[in-house]
């Protein structure tokens, strides 16, 4: 197989890996193209660093990516993520893109140099045994737990106005004020660390952002 860092040309294949993935395994989401190419264009990211394809004959099998955006507070991070094609499972592919990124990411938290805790993160659905298996076998212990909830969209929805609290249209010049707020509203969630301005615009610059319904 051919093994290198990925480049932006290369997202229509990292999203075709993805779908056939979330479509093998009931994924609960839809990515499209759009994320991909947001994901490798991010601040932070060093695509010949962070970034490994997997192609078989000119088609891709496996993907993984590291991101680590300094914190400078509190904790450093660095999130693993990765998907085998479903077809390629069980001979061995993930165990070595795995070792790839714990050794990828425990050089970039290796080379901070600062005090603060740092940590290797993955996440994964319960349903999906094989990756919690692959993650214990790396050192990585469960630490969080999550929910995901849905409700219907049908019929109205009930909004209760609070006295003194004014619900407006975002507008641009609420970048800054609104970063602040974020950033102060998660000071003291669990594993969360200040995000830096050129993060929160390149969220707000995003396809799937849309502005014009938020509030």
């Amino acid at each position: 197989m051919e093994t290198r860092p990925v480049t932006l040309d290369d997202a229509s294949d990292i999203h075709a890996l993805t779908r056939r993935w979330e479509s093998h395994w009931n994924a609960p989401l839809v990515t499209p193209l759009h994320e991909v190419t947001e994901e490798l264009t991010a601040p932070f990211i060093d695509l010949n660093r962070d970034t490994l394809g997997y192609w078989d004959d000119g088609r891709m099998v496996a993907y993984g990516r590291i991101w680590h955006r300094p914190s400078g507070e509190q904790q450093e991070r660095a999130y693993m993520f990765g998907f085998v094609d479903p077809e390629y499972r069980r001979r061995g592919i993930g165990r070595e893109l795995m070792t790839w990124q714990v050794e990828t990411g425990t050089a970039i938290l290796s080379a901070i140099d600062n005090d603060l805790p740092k940590y290797l993160r993955a996440d994964e659905w319960d349903w999906i045994e094989e990756s919690p298996r692959m993650y214990r076998r790396f050192g990585l212990e469960p630490v969080r737990y999550f929910t995901e909830m849905l409700r219907e969209l049908d019929g109205e929805v009930a909004i209760d106005v609070l006295d003194g609290v004014r619900i407006a249209e975002y507008d641009r010049s609420l970048d800054a004020a609104a970063l602040a707020a974020m950033n102060s509203s998660f000071a003291d969630h669990w594993g969360s660390t200040h995000t830096d301005l050129d993060s929160y615009l390149h969220r707000l610059s995003g396809e799937g952002t849309r502005l014009d319904l938020s509030f």
